[in-house]
């Protein structure tokens, strides 16, 4: 298994927010009880994507999952087609899962070029079957009519004091025993994104083994 799956968060409580706020206005949909389009943005490495998949899984019944992850630079290549299979898949969702709100995934949806963002608005505008939960590195790079149809969330980069429980129970667990001296200035090196510090732990580990 791959490090980075060993130790990703297996629900929405295990996900690490800078803000407190933050996590409550993404509880709220994790919970099933805000519905509508989202926008993630903030700094690469903060676990955007993988807050959006797991709100979105949680959301849905039992034993089932969100299959519709998405990268827009390779949906941009037939987005019309690319839609079209959203839609039909929020619809058999609905009639084959019970779900009552379907999510599809779209990450980086700054890749998009500015028609093909035209074409995003109007099928948020025209579909009511489900709802696209996007992320983005640049806020400013997507355009206001589209931002204006989602929630816009932030999502802050980490401060070394977040990460550092969380990495300091995983050496453990790895190495049976943690220097929290030299684990501290490792996380400081990660610069608030949670994909580096755990970049890093992975290395501190295997020079360790």
């Amino acid at each position: 298994m791959r490090f980075e799956d060993k130790y990703a968060p297996r629900s929405f409580e295990e996900l690490i927010f800078e803000s407190a706020e933050v996590k409550q206005k993404l509880k709220y949909y994790a919970e099933n009880r805000r519905h509508k389009h989202l926008l993630l943005y903030g700094p690469p490495g903060t676990a955007k994507t993988t807050a959006c998949v797991m709100i979105a899984n949680q959301r849905q019944p039992e034993g089932t999952e969100c299959l519709d992850i998405l990268e827009a630079s390779l949906i941009a290549l037939d987005l019309p087609s690319q839609l079209e299979k959203i839609e039909a898949g929020w619809i058999a969702q609905k009639r084959l899962t019970g779900v009552d709100h379907p999510i599809a995934v779209i990450n980086e949806i700054d890749q998009l070029k500015v028609e093909q963002r035209h074409r995003l608005r109007a099928f948020i505008d025209k579909c009511r079957h489900g709802f696209l939960f996007m992320t983005t590195n640049h806020l400013a790079s997507v355009d206001e009519p589209l931002r204006d149809r989602c929630e816009c969330i932030e999502v802050g980069s980490l401060a070394s004091e977040t990460l550092l429980e969380r990495a300091y129970a995983i050496v453990q667990a790895e190495l049976g025993e943690v220097d929290h001296v030299e684990i501290k200035k490792l996380i400081e090196t990660a610069n608030g994104s949670w994909r580096d510090a755990l970049l890093a732990i992975e290395d501190y580990v295997l020079e360790r083994k």
